[in-house]
């Protein structure tokens, strides 16, 4: 156990691209938390529990928007599910908040 402590100031935000979630075969299955696919230093920022329950909301509104539309989710293309997001009310414009 350490106790040091390390901050880091990030001067913008990050994002977990979608294809993270999905698994290389189209199962209509995506995946979060644990399972996600990242790297070690990666995984140490998806864990935390606001990611987590922000990615899995996420995921979800897309999954949910797909199986209305009767759409493939690999077809989706960044834009579209930036879209998607935004109808949902999910991601909010940060640059209108400061």
């Amino acid at each position: 156990i350490t106790k040091k402590v390390h901050f880091m100031k990030i001067n913008s935000m990050y994002q977990i691209p979608f294809s993270a979630c999905l698994p290389q075969e189209d199962l209509n299955l995506a995946v979060i938390g644990k399972a996600i696919s990242t790297d070690d230093e990666t995984f140490a920022a998806t864990r935390v529990m606001p990611i987590v329950m922000n990615v899995g909301e996420s995921v979800g509104a897309i999954f949910a928007y797909a199986i209305n539309a009767h759409k493939n989710i690999y077809d989706f293309s960044p834009s579209k599910l930036q879209q998607v997001l935004n109808q949902t009310n999910l991601v909010s414009n940060f640059s209108e908040v400061n």
